[in-house]
């Protein structure tokens, strides 16, 4: 996904806050892990990627 993609769709919800998860499947039930307070982590200008970061959620 590249940065205009996901802007596109954050100006749609310009009041919502961005909260980002994952299930990790590996086990035999799932687990839901899921962060918030992203931050700018890294810009890889070389491969041209950004790299978030942020505080999982208990």
């Amino acid at each position: 996904m590249t940065i205009k993609e996901l802007l596109d769709i954050c100006r749609q919800y310009g009041d919502f806050e961005i909260q980002f998860s994952f299930t990790d499947s590996c086990a035999r039930f799932p687990n839901v892990r899921t962060f918030s307070n992203l931050e700018l982590d890294d810009i890889g200008y070389s491969d041209k990627v950004i790299c978030l970061t942020g505080s999982e959620v208990n």
